[in-house]
Order: structure tokens, then sequence, then C-alpha cells
């Protein structure tokens, strides 16, 4: 904030919007008001965010070129969030009077957390920043809560407690594994390259990842044609109006929700990216639908087979279909939620379950729908403000169970 009459003369630090809105030093600063503040954020964030867009363009460029790079040298490069090698671990629920998970806080050494049940509307009402997950003998993960918020609160004050839930599947406790998987990042390449000693070898794990470094194309004209057909291509990337990607801790949530049994013909709906097909168990026989062609089309040509029985995939609109896609044991779904089309979806889906069949889908969490779906569904999970924050949208969801 600049300067303003009533701000020490001998002090020349300028605060910060929020100091001067707090007042917290009034010996020193003189206040500011609302309008005042907004007054300068309008005046100085067009230039900040000109700037960020402008480094955003930069690293995309950067990358589009270094991808191009890499795959010219034969080497695939996913652009896609890495994700920790511990959040890959399954989610796994069952009772236990104590569960051990590893102390973040003290490598090699464990904690023994109190287990309490809840049921998965409770834990869904617990913030965010008072629940997660942790890690359990390098093999699979638990949901932890921090009692102080919940109704199990300890006398003694907050504590870290696992959780079972009463209404979700059950599993059998994995055995400890040897050693938690490493998931490779594009960017420590040259820190993994190590310079062995004369005499001695470079490790057969780290090997692969030298010969990756110190690959170089040959100076050939097809290189560098290659090289510009790449560069020339960029990131594909693929947009399509209400596609709010289903995150994945949430798509395995969902699928977990819907219980599916060997054997059972599954139905996905709204496709999009495929994060809810890619939570499917492997021993379940899927229908996809997708009315995006590009969308379909990347869904189709997918570099790994779906692990499913059969996935069958139709490209159309899910509202237009009728008698052509038969009645599924399960259905699991992400829909638009534009002016109330996830109202429309979800009660066209309704209709081809089979008899005892059950429907898990993600829904807004207005009025209509409170209205139209929530009176037919058997469970309605009010899910955590910003459940899609990361997808673009801060819209409040819910899930909604309808069984048959």
């Amino acid at each position: 904030m600049p300067r303003k009459e009533g701000d020490r003369p001998d002090f020349h630090q300028l605060p910060s919007d929020y100091t001067a809105l707090k007042n917290d030093y009034p010996n020193l600063y003189a206040t500011r008001t609302i309008d005042e503040v907004i007054a300068v954020a309008l005046q100085t964030f067009p230039t900040r965010i000109e700037r960020a867009n402008r480094w955003i363009a930069h690293i995309e460029n950067r990358l589009a070129y270094e991808t191009a790079m890499l795959g010219e040298q034969g080497f695939a490069v996913e652009r896609a969030k890495r994700k920790s090698a511990s959040s890959m671990l399954p989610l796994c629920n069952y009772r236990a009077k104590t569960v051990v998970v590893a102390n973040k806080y003290h490598r090699g050494e464990t904690m023994d957390l109190p287990q309490i049940e809840m049921t998965g509307a409770e834990y869904a009402k617990v913030h965010t920043d008072y629940k997660g997950t942790e890690v359990c003998e390098k093999s699979h993960r638990v949901r932890v809560v921090m009692t102080s918020a919940t109704k199990f609160r300890d006398t003694a004050g907050s504590r870290l407690a696992a959780v079972f839930l009463t209404d979700s599947k059950t599993h059998t406790k994995p055995a400890p594994a040897e050693a938690l998987p490493i998931a490779p990042k594009i960017g420590t390449l040259r820190k993994l390259n190590p310079v062995a000693p004369v005499g001695e070898s470079v490790p057969e794990a780290v090997a692969p990842v030298v010969q990756m470094v110190e690959k170089k194309p040959a100076p050939n004209d097809d290189v560098f044609t290659a090289l510009k057909e790449g560069l020339k291509a960029g990131v594909q990337v693929v947009s399509a109006p209400q596609l709010f990607p289903t995150p994945p801790e949430l798509a395995r949530r969902v699928v977990e929700l819907a219980d599916i049994q060997p054997g059972m013909r599954v139905l996905e709906p709204s496709a999009g990216t495929g994060n809810l097909l890619r939570a499917l168990p492997v021993h379940c026989e899927s229908v996809a639908v997708e009315i995006n062609c590009k969308l379909a089309n990347r869904l189709v040509a997918h570099d790994e087979p779906w692990p499913h029985l059969m996935t069958t995939w139709v490209g159309k609109d899910f509202l237009e279909t009728n008698g052509d896609l038969g009645t599924f044991d399960r259905i699991v779904m992400n829909p638009p939620f534009e002016n109330g089309a996830d109202i429309r979806h979800i009660l066209h889906a309704r209709g081809k379950l089979n008899p005892g069949g059950r429907l898990v889908a993600i829904c807004a969490n207005g009025p209509r729908q409170q209205e139209k779906l929530q009176p037919m569904a058997e469970e309605w999970i009010d899910l955590p403000e910003g459940s899609f924050a990361g997808q673009g949208t801060n819209v409040r969801t819910a899930i909604c169970i309808i069984t048959k």
C-alpha cells in the first residue's frame, strides 16, 4: 500500500493491505478502507497478472521444446501431474484397535494410532485441514482424522486417530511390503546421473537414467526434420465445455461406494478424461459413453489397455441413448452440472439400472438437486467445499447414491 497521511513520518516501511485493514499497528500506519485497498489492487494486479502470464507462456513453450527433444531421443514424456509413491498406495478400510503408521516427523519410526468408527457422511463433514491419509507398513494407506474435529474429541486434547468407515467396503489388511517404490521425476534426471569412481560401475537401477541423459541425436537432416515437426505439434490439450474431471481420490471413493462385484456390468455415461474408468476394478465389464469426439478418441487410443474384462466405447450424447446400451448392475458418473444437466443425466441413468442395481453419482449440491434427487437417494453425502477447486470450479457438490 502507498503511504498515506497519518503514517508515522520517520517510519518508511510500507504496510501490506492486510496490515492496513487490520490496523494492528496504529502507531505506525493510518487505517485504510476497503475502497482504498480495492483501488490499489485494481491498479497493480493487472501488471502482476500480465507478468505471471508471460512466465506461464514461457514455461509452457520450454516444456514443449524439452518434450520434443526427449521424444526425438525415443523417450515418451507424459505431461501429467507426478504423484508421490505413497499417494499411489491403495487406501484400505479395516477394523483394528490400533493402527501402526509411519512417523513422518522421525524417519524410520512409527506411531500407534487408536481407531475410531465413523460413517462416510461424518468423515466428509470434517474439514480437509483435519483429515487425510497415512502410510502403513509401506503397503497401504489408512484414513486419519484429528479427534478435536469430530464427535470423538479426546479429553486430553486434540490427537490423531485412524478411521474405519462403517458404511464402506471392508478390506483385508495387506501384508507389509519390502520397499516403497519411488516415482520417477523428469526434474531429477541429472541428479540421478552419478559419476562412478574409476574401476566401479554405475548401479543397474540408475543405468537407464544415465543412458537417457547421455544419449544424443545424431546430427543429420532426418533428426532436425523430426524435431521441427515435434515442436510444431507441441503439447496436445483437449478442452470441452463443462469438463471438470473427477479428482482421482474422489473417483476411487465413488467406485468404492458402488461396491462393484466380479462379473458386474458397469456404465460410465460421461467418461471425460477417464478418471472414473481408471478406478474401476479389473473384474468388471464396462461401457463408457462420451459425447466429445476428441476426448473419446483419446480414451480409445489410451497407451495401456484398460484393465477391465471388456470396455465398450460409445461416442454419442448419453441423453440420446435408449435401449441401445442395455441395462447395468452399477453406474458411476460425474455428469455436467450446467443448468441442471446433472439432474437429467442422473434420472436418465437411473432407468438403465437392473433390479438391485446401484447408481453412484457426483452432482451439484444446489436447491434443485436437493429437491429432485435427494428424496430418491438412499444416501446423500455432502462433499467438502472446494472438492473441484483443482479442476477450475468451486461449485458445491455431493455424492448421490440411488438403489433400484
